[in-house]
């Protein structure tokens, strides 16, 4: 897996509320590419943006709460592209193509 971006941001308090909101946005791959014994590529795309309110003095535990849910859902949609993508995945023959040997028709 690897993480493209990691981006946290404080924002004012939302019209009509008292606690500043926190936005997390992040942005991820994973990818592998073999099993023992056959062959396998796949790849998945994942992001995620969480907004909510926050106590300040409870800054610390609500930021790696948010982290960690913005993470789980942008993993989640990850492994759901790569799942997609195996599934519909064709495979290519595993050797040279065996076409006819011959004279061409006219």
């Amino acid at each position: 897996m690897r993480i493209d971006g990691f981006k946290k941001e404080i924002k004012p308090p939302a019209p009509g509320r008292r606690d500043r909101q926190m936005a997390i946005t992040v942005k991820l791959q994973i990818f592998g590419h073999t099993i023992p014994g056959q062959k396998m590529l796949f790849t998945g795309d994942g992001d995620a943006s969480l907004v909510g309110d926050f106590s300040e003095r409870l800054r610390d535990q609500e930021e790696e709460r948010f982290s960690k849910a913005a993470l789980a859902s942008a993993i989640k949609q990850a492994v759901s592209t790569a799942v997609a993508k195996v599934t519909n995945a064709t495979l290519a023959p595993a050797g040279p193509s065996k076409g006819k040997k011959g004279k061409k028709k006219r």
